[in-house]
C-alpha cells in the first residue's frame, strides 16, 4: 500500500471510501440509466415535446394507443421501469420536467444531450448561491513505536457568479500538473498516481495559494 511507504506506516487496516448523497440519488439515477437518459446515440427529435419525448425512450409512438391503466406518462414510465406509479424517483423525473408539454431543448441529438440541456435550464445555481465540497479522511496509523489517529478535512465553498468548488477542486490539481509537466517538474513517463512528495506537496502548496487546503490533526492512540 503506497500511502504506509510514504508515511512510515508499518501496517495498514482496511480503508472504506465512499461518497454521500441525498436519499435516492443513486436509485433514482440507476433508473434514468435504465431510461436510456444517459445514451449517446444522436437521433432526429424535430417536433417533440418531453412527454413524447419519454415516450420514445420507453417504446411507444405515436401512433401507439396506450392501455387504460397507463393512460398517463407517469404510469407507463413506471411500468416500463418496474417502479410503483407513486415512486419518488418517478416524482423527481416529473419535477425535471420529462412529462411535460414543453418543447425539447433540441431538435437533434442524443439523449444525454437534451437530459444535459435540461438540467442545466432546470439546475443551475442562481445569483447568489454557490455548492459546498467536504473532503474527510480518517486513518489509523501504526508506527514501529505508537499509533495515531489522523484526520485531514477540507470544505470548501464554489464562487457566486463564478466557478464552483466542484469544478476548481477537480480542475486546478489537473491544470497544475499539466503546468508541472511542461515545466519538466514531473519527468517520470506513464500514467502516475500522486502518492510520492515531488508531485503532491508542490501541488497542495499551490493549492492552498489558490484557498483549497486540508487541516489535519493527530492524535496518539
Amino acid at each position: 500500500m503506497p500511502y504506509a511507504d510514504i508515511y512510515g506506516i508499518t501496517s495498514a487496516r482496511t480503508v472504506f471510501r465512499g461518497t454521500l448523497r441525498y436519499p435516492g440519488w443513486c436509485d433514482t439515477l440507476k433508473k434514468m440509466v435504465e431510461l436510456g437518459l444517459l445514451d449517446l446515440e444522436e437521433k432526429d427529435w424535430s417536433g417533440l415535446n418531453f412527454q413524447q419525448f419519454t415516450d420514445r425512450l420507453i417504446g411507444f409512438q405515436a401512433q401507439d394507443i396506450r392501455p387504460k391503466v397507463l393512460s398517463q406518462p407517469k404510469g407507463a414510465v413506471a411500468k416500463a421501469l418496474d417502479l410503483p406509479v407513486d415512486s419518488p424517483i418517478l416524482d423527481r423525473l416529473e419535477w425535471l420536467g420529462l412529462f411535460s408539454e414543453e418543447p425539447l431543448p433540441l431538435t437533434h441529438g442524443a439523449p444525454l444531450d437534451i437530459l444535459t440541456a435540461r438540467m442545466l435550464t432546470k439546475m443551475s445555481y442562481q445569483k447568489d448561491e454557490r455548492d459546498m465540497l467536504v473532503m474527510h479522511h480518517e486513518f489509523v496509523a501504526t508506527y514501529p513505536d505508537r499509533e495515531a489517529y489522523i484526520t485531514s478535512t477540507m470544505i470548501d465553498y464554489g464562487i457566486p457568479g463564478g466557478d464552483t468548488s466542484m469544478s476548481r477542486t477537480v480542475g486546478l490539481p489537473a491544470a497544475i500538473g499539466t503546468r508541472m509537466i511542461l515545466e519538466d517538474k514531473i519527468t517520470q513517463p506513464g500514467v502516475l498516481v500522486p502518492v510520492t512528495p515531488d508531485v503532491y506537496e508542490p501541488v497542495l502548496a499551490e493549492l492552498e495559494q489558490l484557498g483549497i487546503s486540508f487541516t489535519e490533526k493527530v492524535r496518539p492512540l
